[in-house]
């Protein structure tokens, strides 16, 4: 199988991905460009296996420090492999990448960055570039909720504004569970009691001279 890279005169190097079929009896995949190959792969005759090892299911994650993903894979024609592991916090409805291109075991996960869930798997595949294998816990383990992260981009700290002015308030937040918050999942607060309302925007006007401090607090 044969693919034909265009020439691309003095335009850097790019990626590109595509689509072939793959017939059974296939031996080697060539990228060929102007007659000549530019790149090849063998195909062997052994599949890898990967085994994962770790978490094996029931384990309680906190919501912060290191979580061990770990697996042993072997392959018969003793190539080598390459690893992609990947993480799942609604039961494998959907799955997100944490490493790709590992080429070996273990993964030190940095839980404060992990998206909490009750029923979270992880799943590893390797890969020989040719031949994929993969394995998956087989039962689901829990990770620690995270609050959510908020910042206000204005006013900023130390902000002066003269006496009468309006001043508009503006932030966001989003939740490593649940995404942006919008509404009234933020809400703020001037000087530590007045509530000012939900949203991500407002308006502050008759502010009284003085130094105010303003709190914006999201909600998931």
């Amino acid at each position: 199988v044969a693919t034909a890279l265009a020439d691309a005169g003095d335009e850097p190097p790019a990626a590109f991905a595509t689509l072939l079929p793959y017939p059974p009896e296939t031996a080697e995949l060539r990228v060929v460009r102007a007659g000549q190959t530019l790149a090849s792969r063998t195909v062997s005759a052994h599949a890898p296996q990967v085994d994962l090892t770790m978490p094996t299911g029931g384990e309680q994650w906190p919501a912060s420090g290191e979580g061990v993903i770990a697996w042993s894979g072997n392959d018969g024609d003793g190539d080598a492999l390459f690893y992609t592991v990947q993480y799942s916090l609604d039961n494998g409805a959907s799955w997100q990448t944490l490493a790709e291109n590992l080429t070996a075991s273990p993964l030190n996960v940095d839980l404060a960055w992990l998206a909490g869930a009750s029923q979270a798997h992880v799943r590893v595949f390797a890969t020989d570039g040719m031949h994929t294998a993969m394995d998956r816990t087989s039962n689901p383990f829990s990770v620690a909720n995270k609050p959510p992260l908020v910042a206000i981009s204005v006013p900023q700290d130390g902000a002066a504004v003269t006496l009468g002015q309006t001043v508009l308030a503006r932030g966001l937040a989003t939740d490593p569970e649940d995404g942006p918050l919008a509404g009234k999942q933020l809400r703020w607060q001037l000087d530590g009691t007045v509530d000012l309302g939900a949203g991500q925007e407002i308006q502050l006007a008759h502010l009284a001279a003085g130094v105010h401090h303003l709190t914006l607090r999201g909600v998931d």
